[in-house]
């Protein structure tokens, strides 16, 4: 197995995490709070998390082929600043608790990257 598809395996793995750990969150959110809104946020947040990972992966490789697009590279990375600051904004006035749902699908993409590296890590220790 090459290292390029072995990446574009974990990079699969990733985004599927990320929408598993979406679904939970969504279900113990309604669960705990009964409240359809906070879930929407965390829909909506999880949502734009994996979707910016994804547009961060397509830009990173395409940097990495022609090495002249390094400038797309940053305007990305600022590009996403006007869509993540009204949500900010927008959930604020909602409730403080609409923020920290935000927050939390914001940070589910982290999540996965987090458990693939324990999964990559107790798999490289069983292998050795």
């Amino acid at each position: 197995m090459t290292g390029k598809s072995n990446s574009a395996i974990i990079i699969k793995r990733i985004m599927l995490l990320s929408i598993c750990i979406e679904s939970g969150l969504t279900v113990l959110i309604y669960y705990f709070t009964r409240n359809l809104l906070f879930c929407a946020v965390v829909l909506i947040s999880t949502l734009m998390s994996v979707s910016s990972f994804w547009l961060l992966i397509k830009v990173v490789d395409r940097v990495i082929r022609t090495q002249k697009a390094i400038g797309l590279l940053l305007f990305s990375g600022v590009g996403k600043l006007p869509i993540i600051t009204p949500g900010f904004y927008l959930r604020s006035q909602i409730s403080a608790q609409a923020i920290l749902h935000y927050i939390l699908g914001l940070s589910a993409v982290v999540i996965s990257i987090l458990i693939e590296g324990g999964f990559q890590l107790i798999k490289g220790l069983i292998r050795d």
